[in-house]
């Protein structure tokens, strides 16, 4: 109450102007207000999010080489309609062994034996000419397989895609024993060089369906 009555003298004798300047430095301050949401206290606040078509990675094509051959992949080599041969693929020589067990009367003596050629990539060092090819089978023991020789060279014949020899080997560790059938083909098959020859052919009929086994392989 003193505090009332003396600011109540001090107006009087300050006048009007005091009055002001009191009310200036003694007047209460304003209520603060708050401005509402237009979405309500408990709105949520938006989260901006990356633009779909920035983020989303495009997808890579598929590859139009699934399913196929590449360019000189030995191992998509094959022949068709050959399933009464066994294949097996040797990745460090590049080459297919086929083999089929024999089954015959006994009459030549085949019986039980197992047939086998060889189906690869020709080798970089050897001739693809077909008369040095055999010129070389006849006077070089060893030039196409380690321990073996061409006895004999006994035909040839020229394809648009290559050429085929015939002829016997024998062991050259065993130069008693008689030489057996064999041959050598030599085909370009798309693009890529390859080379057929046989292993162990008993009879001529064998021979004959590996030789047609070999004239007929594609890349698959």
């Amino acid at each position: 109450m003193k505090k009332v009555l003396t600011a109540i003298v001090i107006l009087a004798l300050l006048g009007g102007g005091g009055f002001a300047t009191w009310w200036f430095y003694f007047k209460p301050p304003p209520e603060e207000t708050k401005e509402a949401s237009p979405e309500g206290d408990d709105a949520t606040p938006e989260i901006s999010t990356p633009n779909s078509d920035e983020t989303e990675q495009e997808t890579p094509p598929a590859s139009s080489t699934v399913g196929k051959a590449k360019p000189g992949d030995m191992t998509y080599l094959g022949i068709p309609k050959f399933s009464d041969w066994k294949g097996q693929y040797n990745s460090f020589l590049e080459s297919w062994t086929f083999e089929k067990p024999m089954q015959s009367d006994g009459a030549d003596g085949a019986d039980g034996e197992i047939a086998r050629f060889y189906l690869g990539r020709m080798p970089p060092s050897m001739p693809t000419d077909m008369k040095e090819y055999a010129r070389k089978l006849r006077e070089q023991p060893g030039f196409q397989d380690y321990g073996y020789a061409y006895s004999e060279v006994d035909d040839t014949e020229v394809y648009p895609d290559g050429w085929l020899i015939l002829g016997k080997a024998g062991d050259t560790a065993r130069p008693d024993e008689p030489p057996s059938l064999s041959f050598v083909m030599f085909r370009t098959v798309a693009g890529v060089k390859v080379r057929c020859r046989g292993g162990s052919l008993p009879t001529e009929a064998i021979r004959k369906e590996a030789i047609q086994g070999c004239r007929t392989a594609a890349f698959k």
